[in-house]
């Protein structure tokens, strides 16, 4: 639109001075109504640039360093150094783009964040949110991403209350494996991991439950399967009786009877012991054999204590004296213990089962003697248990048991014996502190 005329000329007219000075003051007032090129800078010092007809849409600069964006005589977005401020009231809406930020942050002081991706999906898992973390440096195990969630306690603002983070267990290109964690606070401590989400096979794992009221479940304090009820096979998630034993072998000289003390601890809520004793020459009177308790106070639990008392015949060598007890367990985690000479070596008495001994405690002590914790991977280079492996992994694939026990499992089938201390007893001694077999099975 161009700049309007003041007044319309006609053939002879005198130019007064009156009218050539509304012709100027037309011009100078209205001089940007007309398109023009600028060859300069233009410099407003402070004033209001009207936009619109109705005048109530501008630009203002009236403070220093600062530019607000008036939208219908509201101001809506102002300009300061290096920040862009959207108003009260006012949005910023990106209908079709994306917003991009190489280095800085996002903080939303008071607001709800919304994240939407609409499609046309109709059974698909649709990801608007990807939360990424790389590294400049050469990735390992323990390398990750998460999030953290805060508010506010009593001595802190902004308090961490939990963080879940992706970590990778293997970044071995191909053969990745992570696991999800669960951070949380415990006595105002810094965030510590408290659950962790392992998978090792492709199955899916769904939890459900059909709970009419809130329920509290409680794990114990120990490593161990869940039982899973209605399982097709006993093993190491259901129920199933088990067998433990200790055997107590004299060892006399020629002519002198010795007599010997072993004091045993069976598992929990065990069932009475039995005993035998094998081996022994027929002598007169025969070889007696005592059991009483050892321990004067009352432990106050179900624990099983006694202690078995035997006697060399005095001919060079005594049998064993065996002792076994049965209990229901749904444990998988066989423990044996020994009894050794500190001088030789030589193994006097032995423990053995499928669960181990309350609280950590020796399965058998001997007064003098020395009592040391086998575990089944103590058992792994006997060579002779070799023959039964694929038995045993058979057996722990049918009863769902737990398969770095196999050579433990392997014993029991080579030997015929669900508590095989007899076995150890008379096949076994102490080297350096470690387990040998020295009869059959010896190390590889």
């Amino acid at each position: 639109m161009g700049i309007a005329r003041v007044k319309t000329w006609q053939a002879d007219e005198a130019l007064l001075a009156n009218d050539l000075e509304n012709e100027f003051n037309n011009l100078a007032d209205n001089a940007l109504t007309e398109p023009f090129s600028a060859t300069q800078s233009v410099d407003l010092n402070g004033h209001t640039l009207t936009l619109d007809a109705n005048g109530d849409t501008s630009l203002n600069a009236s403070v220093d360093d600062t530019v607000d964006v008036i939208i219908a005589g509201q101001a809506d977005f102002r300009l300061t150094p290096n920040t862009f401020t959207a108003l009260a009231g006012s949005n910023l809406v990106v209908q079709n783009g994306n917003i991009s930020s190489t280095i800085g942050n996002l903080t939303i002081t008071n607001g709800l964040t919304t994240l939407a991706k609409p499609g046309a999906q109709t059974n698909t898992v649709v990801v608007p949110l990807s939360v990424e973390a790389a590294t400049s440096g050469s990735p390992a195990a323990g390398i990750g991403t998460g999030l953290i969630l805060k508010s506010q306690s009593a001595d802190e603002t902004p308090s961490e209350f939990a963080q879940i983070q992706a970590v990778a267990a293997d970044v071995t290109a191909g053969s990745e494996d992570t696991y999800l964690e669960i951070l949380l606070r415990v006595a105002g401590a810094a965030l510590n991991a408290a659950y962790r989400f392992v998978s090792t096979g492709v199955g899916l794992a769904i939890l459900t439950h059909a709970n009419t009221t809130t329920r509290t479940y409680t794990l114990p304090n120990v490593s161990g399967t869940i039982i899973v009820h209605g399982q097709a096979d006993v093993g190491s998630a259901d129920l199933k009786t088990a067998t433990g034993s200790a055997t107590l072998t004299p060892t006399g000289s020629e002519g002198v009877p010795t007599t010997y003390s072993l004091d045993v601890t069976m598992n929990a809520k065990s069932f009475h012991p039995s005993t035998t004793t094998t081996g022994y020459s027929e002598t007169a009177p025969p070889t007696p054999i005592a059991i009483g308790a050892f321990g004067v106070a009352d432990p106050g639990n179900a624990i099983g204590r006694f202690r078995v008392t035997a006697f060399s015949d005095g001919a060079g060598a005594g049998g064993p004296t065996i002792v076994r007890w049965e209990y229901v367990t749904a444990s998988d985690r066989p423990e044996m213990w020994v009894v050794y000479h500190p001088a030789t070596g030589a193994i006097l008495a032995t423990w053995a089962s499928d669960d181990p001994t309350p609280d950590g405690q020796p399965g058998v002590i001997m007064a003098g003697m020395t009592s040391l914790r086998i575990t089944p991977k103590d058992l792994e280079s006997f060579t002779a248990l070799s023959a039964r492996a694929s038995d045993a992994a058979a057996l722990i694939q049918a009863k769902r048991l737990n398969p770095a026990n196999q050579a433990y499992r392997a014993l029991q089938l080579m030997t015929g014996d669900q508590a095989p201390s007899v076995w150890l007893a008379r096949n076994c001694s102490i080297s350096g502190g470690k387990l040998t077999a020295t009869v059959i099975g010896g190390k590889a």
